[in-house]
């Protein structure tokens, strides 16, 4: 690091950690600022962030095969991991992030992550996965749609 007079200033471990954790403080007070301000209780797409975690899990309650109830479970937790991972890692790298959010301490999109694509990837599971055809072409289907157009809408 340089100081004002030009010359080489090193920080130690300590001081470069307090730093970090001074600037993430400071990170984090904003984006709770920025939810009060865009995205908070009191808008439409709060209720819409609300209804996208919602809706997907009372459509799973009434289609969900009982009797397959921890494989379909297990399929669509493996889901939720790894679309968590993924999501979490490009929003830390700048690559996409997302205006609107349930919650500002929840660094992913919950909404997408937890609920609404895991519950389409456990019904196209459910349905499909006995006829291996449809079950590959069904699941590149919900990864294009998901990819290309939803996440998309998400992020703007």
């Amino acid at each position: 690091m340089l100081n004002i007079a030009g010359k080489v200033k090193v920080l130690s471990q300590v001081d470069l950690f307090e730093s970090l954790v001074e600037k993430r403080v400071q990170f984090n007070n904003e984006i709770d600022q920025y939810w009060e301000q865009f995205s908070n209780i009191d808008t439409w797409q709060f209720w819409a962030c609300v209804a996208m975690l919602i809706i997907p899990l009372i459509i799973l309650f009434v289609l969900l095969d009982r009797t397959r109830v921890f494989e379909i479970g297990f399929y669509g937790f493996s889901i939720h991991a790894i679309t968590l991972y993924l999501d979490t890692y490009g929003i830390k790298e700048g690559l996409w992030g997302y205006p609107f959010q349930l919650s500002p301490y929840i660094v992913s999109n919950f909404t997408l992550d937890a609920s609404l694509i895991p519950v389409t990837f456990m019904l196209i599971y459910q349905f499909t996965f006995h006829r291996s055809r449809l079950f590959y072409i069904s699941n590149l289907a919900g990864i294009i749609a998901f990819a290309f157009i939803l996440k998309p809408i998400y992020e703007n």
